[in-house]
């Protein structure tokens, strides 16, 4: 059975599941080795890095790069079929070792680069570093156009646009959820929004204007409005009309969260790095059912018609999406519209093939 090497920070329970486990989950004629940046007891302990002291992060550092180092001599050593670059290998500046070792598995091993944001403008690599993994990938997938543009022009021809997607959320999408919904919602309005901290700022930048409308909505329809922030850190704010819940992330959370819920937002700042981001969560809430209001910035607009959602750009805009969303029949309407936009943009079947076709195409020809 051929072997697939893939670096990758993460294992399954990180947010590196939606653009590679996954897949390789449902992959079974090849054989997956994970090369991770960290064992999961380092991960869960120390990430995000950022916050640690620098004793902490220089130690971690350490540990990360001669485990990689490991990785990278293993595979020199014993090539694997093809190896897997999920956003980056190691943080920031590519240690002149990896690079050599890297330069030489590129000459007899074919190499799939795998990204979904900026990770130029998050300080994930350097702009060398990013063109270095250009130029040895033979395949190169990113989300959508606004990143391959960030990819030199001698390179572009290598690049698959592969949107990120959710292959288990929708099975869990029956007409039982659709009962429930309609249930809920003749009391409240259920809002859900799902991310990791870094995106809080988002969330925090139109609270008081959620808060603003929530009390219109109380006002006109007598219902409430719940706001649901599944995360792995909680938003403090402090609500006057909107009954706030913050979960703890877990892919099981997130799960039920977005199935109770009746109207999921993706807030966005108007920054290079939102403009880079890959709109997972809208494509998540789609796969339910999920009517989405998102801002009018980057893949969001991809991601969002008018169909199924709202793309905003300034408080009234939140304001209008809400209150048009709170009436039952273009609530209907949306969430109807919602499921069939993601049958239609975003299937994780397609992806799948996608996937099975690289990979057995890159294994055959470097053959």
């Amino acid at each position: 059975m051929n072997t697939v090497s893939v670096y990758i920070k993460g294992g399954q329970t990180s947010p590196n599941y939606y653009r590679i486990y996954q897949y390789t989950n449902k992959i079974k004629d090849l054989h997956f080795k994970f090369r991770t940046m960290t064992s999961n007891k380092m991960h869960d302990r120390y990430m995000p890095l950022s916050k640690q002291p620098i004793y902490i992060k220089g130690y971690v550092l350490m540990i990360m790069y001669f485990r990689i180092l490991y990785y990278l001599l293993a595979d020199y050593i014993n090539p694997p079929s093809a190896i897997i670059i999920t956003r980056r290998v190691i943080n920031k500046i590519m240690p002149w070792s990896y690079k050599c070792i890297l330069e030489r598995l590129s000459k007899r091993v074919p190499i799939i680069w795998d990204f979904d944001d900026d990770i130029i403008d998050g300080k994930e690599v350097s702009q060398a570093t990013f063109n270095f993994y250009a130029k040895i990938s033979d395949v190169i997938f990113c989300t959508h156009q606004g990143l391959k543009n960030l990819i030199p022009l001698q390179y572009q021809n290598k690049v698959v646009l592969l949107p990120t997607t959710d292959g288990d959320m929708y099975e869990h999408y029956n007409d039982n959820i659709k009962q429930q919904r309609l249930e809920t919602f003749k009391t409240k309005i259920k809002i859900v929004w799902v991310a990791t901290s870094v995106n809080l700022p988002h969330l925090l930048n139109i609270a008081s204007t959620l808060d603003k409308y929530a009390k219109m909505i109380k006002e006109k329809t007598g219902k409430i409005v719940e706001l649901s922030v599944i995360c792995n850190a909680p938003l403090n704010f402090d609500f006057k009309n909107i009954l706030l819940k913050n979960i703890k992330w877990t892919r099981a959370d997130a799960v039920k969260g977005i199935l109770e819920a009746h109207i999921g937002i993706m807030p966005l700042m108007d920054t290079r790095y939102s403009k880079g981001k890959g709109g997972f969560k809208l494509v998540q809430y789609l796969s339910t059912g999920l009517p989405c209001i998102g801002s009018d910035i980057g893949f969001n607009k991809e991601v969002i018609d008018n169909g199924c959602g709202y793309l905003v750009k300034n408080d009234e805009d939140w304001g209008s999406a809400l209150l048009s969303l709170s009436e039952l029949n273009i609530w209907s309407r949306c969430s109807e519209n919602a499921y069939n936009r993601w049958l239609n943009k975003f299937s994780f079947i397609e992806n799948l093939n996608i996937w099975r076709k690289t990979l057995t195409h890159l294994i055959n020809y470097k053959e």
